[in-house]
Order: C-alpha cells, then sequence, then structure tokens
C-alpha cells in the first residue's frame, strides 16, 4: 500500500459496494453479497470509531475481496 490508510479504506470501501451490484445479478452470489456486507459494515464502524487497527483489518478484507 503505497497511499496512506485513510486514502486506500475509502476506495476499498467503493470497490466492495460495486462487488456488491455485480454479485447482485448473479443467482446464487447470496453468500458473497452477506459476506461483502459484513466486511462493509465492520469497515464502517471501525471507520466511526477512528480504531486504526480495526481500519487496517477491514482495509485487509475488503482488499482480497474479488
Amino acid at each position: 500500500m503505497t497511499e496512506s490508510l485513510g486514502e486506500a479504506l475509502p476506495k476499498e470501501i467503493i470497490r466492495n459496494e460495486a462487488l456488491l451490484i455485480d454479485y447482485g445479478r448473479i443467482p446464487t452470489g447470496g453468500f458473497a453479497i452477506a459476506m461483502i456486507q459484513a466486511d462493509l459494515k465492520q469497515a464502517h464502524e471501525a471507520t466511526a470509531r477512528q480504531d486504526v487497527i480495526a481500519m487496517l483489518q477491514s482495509y485487509e478484507k475488503l482488499a482480497a475481496n474479488k
């Protein structure tokens, strides 16, 4: 990661929100949607708490989603 966490995490949130749309087009995408939604919820909560460790963990989870 060459950018700061404050720059990278919001980009991953946006990318994962787009994944929700993609998986919504797949009839069997429900499980992936549920997992991504859980990751996004954790990321938003970590950001709201300004918990840097949780934000970094969320970033790593979101970055791994394909």
